[in-house]
């Protein structure tokens, strides 16, 4: 009897059953159980969670006189990823080089910072 459930522990361990949690398109990176687990019944970081992260990452890596988050972060879901749009709440004057927005791609099983754009 315990033999079907050493299968299952296996299957749900294994990278091929991994590459479909979270809704993921991509193959999933590697988790460890914990994470594995908290995928199953939807991605570890949901839309609010990475609109937050977003926020975060924006606020901490670039300072206040070039970048000031304005509105509320767009979150677009893009298969395994979130991408998220914070906007630039500073006017850019003319000749300056200020960034419009930051586009920050976040991994949803397990909130891997990607990319930002």
């Amino acid at each position: 009897m315990r033999r079907p459930k050493q299968i299952a522990v296996f299957l749900l361990m294994s990278p091929i059953a991994t590459s479909a949690i979270g809704g993921c398109d991509r193959p999933a990176p590697h988790l460890k159980p914990y994470l594995t687990v908290a995928n199953l019944q939807g991605p570890f970081v949901t839309m609010e969670f990475a609109q937050r992260l977003a926020l975060l990452v924006v606020e901490e890596k670039y300072p206040r006189e070039i970048f000031r988050a304005e509105g509320p972060a767009v979150v677009e879901d893009h298969g395994d990823l979130w991408w998220v749009t914070v906007r630039n709440g500073i006017a850019s004057p003319m000749g300056s080089i200020i960034p419009r927005r930051f586009v920050v791609h976040i991994r949803k099983v397990n909130a891997e910072i990607e990319d930002v754009t």
